[in-house]
């Protein structure tokens, strides 16, 4: 039996490239994963002009790596943040049927709700979906970076915690209206309406109404993500999220109608 590799082997040295998925941030350093091998490490940007969001996959030129506070710290630049549904191996939220109404219902008309995944944070007193009200009371109180923090602590335990990517997304996109926010609000939205769109698979013909609790941030996700694309000028792009946003409730509860008409 050959004995085991050690951990150091299988990080990558100076001068070499690394797939890494983020999953959070700690101060400024972005809590990652390793798309090969899923070791976690910590990642210090430096002066790089990329920050990915929790959910993307990001290209890591490496200049140093360390030992820090118990976890491998790598330096360097970082290239080409993105979304690949392949790379998050992601299990897709619980799509829970929900009755509509009496009798036989057409299936674009049948109605469900997604599983809502908000985990607990640790030190952290509040839980479930008072954790996001509190999150939400953070920010609106000034406390920018301990909202941030929180949202971001909450998508390192679990990246399918679709009401974070719409927190994050709604922080950035209330932000004063510069470009480089509305793009990141872009991302966070994006992350989350893919994230959604995942669990519901390709041939999904129902509805989400507002009315179910545990598809709100899925809808919120994909109102955002197609503002954000309006404010960047994209709007055939935006139109086409739009449109989605209305086929999975036709009830328009953020009245999408009137930028498409």
């Amino acid at each position: 039996m050959n004995p085991p590799t050690p951990i150091a082997d299988s990080l990558p040295e100076a001068g070499q490239a690394v797939e890494v998925i983020a999953l959070g941030r700690n101060g400024g350093s972005i809590c990652g994963r390793l798309r090969v091998g899923s070791m976690k490490v910590l990642v210090r940007p430096g002066a790089s002009p990329f920050r990915p969001v929790e959910g993307e996959l990001f290209i890591l030129d490496v200049s140093r790596r360390s030992r820090e506070c118990g976890f491998w710290l790598l330096e360097g630049a970082i290239q080409s943040p993105r979304f690949s549904e392949r790379a998050l191996r992601l299990e897709p939220l619980a799509l829970i049927p929900r009755a509509a109404a009496e009798g036989p219902v057409a299936a674009s008309h049948r109605e469900y709700e997604l599983e809502t995944i908000i985990p607990r944070v640790p030190h952290f007193g509040a839980a479930g979906l008072e954790a996001i009200r509190e999150i939400s009371a953070f920010w609106e109180a000034g406390e920018l970076e301990l909202a941030e923090l929180l949202a971001g602590e909450l998508l390192a335990r679990d990246l399918r915690c679709l009401e974070a990517h719409a927190l994050l997304g709604g922080f950035c996109l209330d932000a004063p209206v510069e470009r480089r926010w509305t793009e990141r609000a872009l991302r966070h939205y994006r992350v989350g309406a893919r994230i959604g769109e995942l669990s519901l698979g390709g041939s999904f013909e129902g509805r989400l109404p507002w009315a179910w609790p545990g598809n709100r941030a899925f809808l919120r996700c994909l109102n955002g993500y197609g503002r954000c694309l309006e404010r960047v000028g994209d709007a055939g792009p935006a139109r086409e999220v739009f449109e989605r946003l209305l086929e999975l409730e036709p009830e328009d509860p953020m009245e999408v109608t009137p930028r498409i008409s």
